[in-house]
């Protein structure tokens, strides 16, 4: 898969914006923003990140069967965990749409789909992870730096990141 990456120093929520706009982007389109007014997580919980400080993206996908749907949750779930390992963050575990380090959010995740007849018309997985952000409003959350006490270069997270996901997609989204 090719990825259109489309970047935003401010948005309301990336998967809004894919979400409105899906029939005029290709599949694999992947929004990223430094920052978002209206991010939100399961249940549109409100999702908190400070300005520049961490990773928030969305990735689009179109048309593919809806028996898919499990094996994209496990893609992204499996692309963060890996990216996370990279940097030597253990404690790691996964909840139904969150990713903890010691009981600790660091990752939210959210998949919105549309259907129709056994089809998905689309997919799109917002991911918020928590990098350089040191402050937050719940005491439930935790961020990279805060794990390995070094500050990251979200850039090169976020193409570490894509690579991961272009490694692995042929599994699953063409596996039969």
């Amino acid at each position: 898969m090719n990825f259109t990456i489309l970047t935003f120093d401010t948005l309301q929520s990336s998967n809004d914006l894919l979400k409105e706009h899906f029939s005029s982007f290709p599949h694999g389109t992947v929004v990223r923003t430094h920052f978002q007014t209206q991010g939100r997580g399961q249940f549109d919980r409100h999702w908190e990140a400070s300005y520049g400080e961490n990773l928030l993206v969305s990735i689009l996908l179109k048309d593919l069967p809806i028996d898919k749907l499990p094996l994209i949750k496990s893609w992204t779930f499996a692309s963060i965990l890996s990216l996370l390992k990279e940097y030597d963050i253990e404690g790691v575990k996964v909840e139904p749409n969150d990713i903890f380090v010691s009981n600790k959010k660091i990752c939210g995740i959210l998949i919105e789909s549309q259907t129709f007849n056994k089809h998905l018309n689309y997919v799109i997985v917002g991911i918020g992870l928590n990098v350089n952000q040191t402050t937050f409003q719940v005491p439930e959350a935790v961020s990279m730096k805060l794990v390995r006490k070094q500050t990251f270069t979200i850039d090169s997270l976020f193409e570490q990141w894509l690579e991961i996901l272009a490694k692995t997609q042929k599994k699953v989204l063409f596996s039969e």
